[in-house]
């Protein structure tokens, strides 16, 4: 894919299925924390392979034996600064969290 439109197609998968946020990390301390969770091992793959971060295999649940695999895809700290600056024209319905994230 070409920059620009990985970079559009990465806030579109932000926008439906991302989670963005400032955490605790200790006292005082916070971090960036950007996550998409999906069943969909490869799109994930593809976020890491353009932006960083570590794609993990979520522990299937017990109590539904039919579920596929759960996977997750996790940046955190001045990584996910970097990536949210960088999608951040292409975000639509998370953009004003993402600015106000990046403020604090």
């Amino acid at each position: 894919m070409a920059k620009e439109t990985i970079k559009a197609w990465a806030a579109g998968i932000i926008d439906g299925e991302g989670y963005i946020a400032r955490e605790k990390r200790r006292k005082n301390a916070t971090q960036v924390v950007v996550k998409v969770e999906n069943t969909d091992e490869k799109m994930l793959q593809v976020l890491a392979e353009n932006f960083g971060g570590t794609v993990y295999l979520m522990k299937p649940r017990r109590d539904r034996p039919n579920s596929k695999p759960l996977f997750y895809w996790r940046l955190v700290s001045k990584k996910a600064a970097i990536f949210l600056e960088t999608v951040k024209l292409y975000l639509v319905t998370k953009r004003e969290k993402a600015e106000e994230i990046l403020k604090s």
